[in-house]
């Protein structure tokens, strides 16, 4: 394995809208499908920052202002993660694969950190291809040089790691840090 390719929410981030879409999908599954669908569109490039959050904000019955403010309080980086991002950039290729719309991710990172951390930054909304699309996975193994084959993908969604799986990358799928670096540890024997 010559790269490890992280997603974003769950893992480098703490996914607040995912937990609000779980609490609303578990009340009222066709409204929690209604906004995944808003979500999706927003993914692959459809709808921007603004006309996702109008529409998100609509469904959920609150103002698009509430909804910013709420997610954005909630969005808190894994610091430890991040720095151990740091220590395997010293012997293997590093990348991030995120479904999430055009420049949404620099609201969250800045353009040095993304170069800090990674040596390939793969946005769903910028490539039109979304996880679990096989093209979003060979997307980000060809920016990082490789083949999937010699990527590794981990993701806190057991579905987009399958994925990965399907198109020859490892995966591994992401509860807390102890538990990918123990798994990874597994892989790379370190």
């Amino acid at each position: 394995m010559k790269a490890i390719i992280f997603d974003c929410f769950g893992v480098l981030l703490v996914d607040k809208l995912k937990i609000l879409l779980d609490e609303i999908r578990q009340q009222n599954p066709k409204k929690g499908r209604e906004l995944t669908d808003i979500l999706v569109a927003n993914h692959r490039g459809f709808l921007d920052s603004n006309q996702t959050y109008a529409l998100l904000a609509e469904g959920m019955g609150i103002t698009p202002a509430v909804l910013k403010k709420t997610l954005k309080d909630a969005e808190v980086k894994n610091q430890a993660l991040l720095s151990y991002i740091l220590e395997l950039r010293r012997n293997y290729k590093i990348g991030l694969l995120s479904n999430i719309g055009k420049h949404s991710l620099q609201k969250r990172f800045t353009s040095h950190e993304l170069k800090q951390y990674f040596d390939a930054v793969v946005v769903s909304g910028e490539i039109g291809h979304a996880k679990p699309d096989p093209e979003a996975y060979q997307i980000v193994a060809e920016r990082l040089g490789m083949i999937p084959s010699e990527c590794l993908f981990t993701d806190d969604q057991k579905f987009f790691c399958q994925a990965a799986e399907a198109v020859g990358m490892k995966a591994i799928v992401f509860h807390s840090n102890a538990q990918f670096i123990a798994e990874l540890t597994g892989y790379i024997g370190k």
